[in-house]
């Protein structure tokens, strides 16, 4: 069999999928024609290591005999998709049981048994005020309740229909206001920070509204409401009027809202930062610490790789360096098998530098790959750092040849780093240019501090000092 979507898809399925769609096909109560569960059965073995092993007039003789009819296979291997995309269905509404729970209802309103729906109703209005729901499910779910509940007493001409239509306007405001906040804090952070167009017309007009009526809303879309406000105004007062909200609200957010609510909390600190503020660069370190102390930051089981290098830049700027240590161990084992190894790398080689190791930092960066592009980014930066340090002006000027040439050609990096990497490789060489007298320092250090858009300035600005 060719490398069809069906091979690709099963192909990526792990063994728990593997031995989930084995009882999906045996299962009774789903009705699959002997064909499909023959047809199953042969692949089965191959299920995620497809090889090019297996051909379709194999198959076709094992299930049906006769002579091979191409038409009659594809019809049989377009069914099985089709049962691979049911299964994947059945799998994804068996994780959201506040979905279920929803069904569920609407299937019990068709008997017309008023307590049994009421208390059916109850139980789920209940289940989406607990902490680990998925706000953006719980609204949706809110809203669907509010909804078949108004069509139920509707089709048995009951009285609560009436009350209940105020109930479900509410919660059409709140299900759509909590999804037009919460994306526009993305759509309105890419203007700002990309310089990328949207029609945000509406969005002022919703702002407007909602300041005037605060008392209204629900502390989540208030809070998206703050989160807006700061990225529109990016000051200092913004920024502690949201970091107020939140401690105050913060029993009525999930663990996820607030993840969610501080990576722009974070994304300004770490702007304020590299401006020179130092004051923000403890509180970044702070924010960090409480999100791991919580494990507020751990999707899942894991830790993003990211993330990782981002505390440990904070930790680094603030030279919280026994506190860095423990952390790149013990956090190393939440980060994805497939990165671990060179993400842990990279956190151990910034120590080594910073420690004035040298020679071991960059033993530690040539010994592992590359976790991934941005972490490549970093890599390359902390060599060229290296070198200079060293004096060996010779790789290091060959290094950033390499660079701008990899900058250039690369595709996967976005305009907005390379504008940053360029930056930074611009001052590396004038530091070049300081060290051998062919420019001097003091007509560039104003330029660097009014500098902004700049990676590693304050190692910049060190170098520069040292020149001086």
């Amino acid at each position: 069999m060719k490398n069809t979507k069906l091979i690709s898809l099963l192909n990526s399925f792990d063994r728990k999928t593997i031995t989930k769609l084995d009882h999906y096909f045996n299962s009774p109560f789903f009705k699959i024609s002997s064909e499909l569960k023959d047809f199953h059965e042969l692949i089965k073995p191959n299920i995620g290591k497809f090889q090019q092993t297996i051909s379709k007039e194999e198959l076709y003789q094992k299930i049906f005999m006769g002579p091979y009819k191409d038409q009659k296979m594809r019809l049989l291997t377009s069914r099985y998709y089709q049962q691979i995309e049911r299964f994947l269905a059945f799998q994804n509404l068996d994780s959201k049981s506040l979905l279920m729970e929803q069904l569920c209802l609407e299937e019990i309103s068709r008997y017309n048994k008023i307590a049994i729906y009421e208390e059916k109703r109850a139980a789920i209005n209940k289940k989406c005020e607990k902490s680990e729901t998925d706000s953006a499910l719980a609204y949706h779910t809110k809203l669907k309740l509010e909804e078949q509940t108004f069509e139920f007493f509707t089709r048995l001409k009951r009285p609560e229909s009436i009350t209940n239509l105020q109930a479900l306007h509410d919660n059409i405001d709140n299900y759509f206001l909590y999804l037009k906040l919460k994306y526009s804090c993305e759509l309105v952070a890419r203007k700002h920070i990309l310089s990328q167009d949207y029609d945000l017309s509406f969005l002022q007009s919703l702002l407007t509204y909602i300041e005037s009526n605060k008392v209204k809303f629900e502390p989540l879309i208030l809070a998206y409401y703050q989160t807006i406000i700061l990225i529109q105004k990016n000051d200092e007062q913004s920024y502690y009027a949201l970091k107020d909200f939140i401690n105050i609200q913060t029993k009525a957010f999930t663990k996820r809202d607030l993840r969610d609510l501080y990576v722009f909390m974070t994304n300004f600190c770490i702007q304020q930062s590299n401006l020179g503020k130092a004051a923000f660069r403890k509180e970044l370190f702070e924010i960090y610490k409480f999100l791991l102390k919580e494990k507020i930051i751990i999707e899942g089981k894991y830790l993003h790789l990211y993330d990782y290098k981002n505390i440990a830049t904070a930790a680094l700027q603030l030279g919280e360096m026994r506190w860095l240590e423990e952390f790149t161990e013990q956090f190393s084992d939440y980060l994805s098998p497939k990165f671990r190894k060179s993400a842990k790398a990279y956190n151990l080689a910034r120590i080594a530098f910073n420690n004035n190791a040298l020679k071991n930092a960059l033993r530690i960066l040539n010994e592992v790959d590359y976790a991934d592009l941005y972490y490549e980014l970093g890599f390359r930066v902390l060599k060229l750092k290296i070198f200079y340090e060293r004096s060996d002006f010779e790789i290091f000027l060959a290094d950033i040849k390499s660079f701008k040439l990899f900058l250039k050609r690369s595709k996967l990096v976005s305009k907005y780093q390379k504008q940053l990497y360029f930056e930074f490789l611009k001052w590396a060489l004038f530091l070049f240019h300081f060290s051998n007298g062919q420019k001097k320092v003091s007509d560039f250090y104003e330029v660097l501090i009014n500098t902004s858009t700049l990676p590693d300035k304050s190692w910049i600005k060190e170098k520069m000092d040292e020149l001086q």
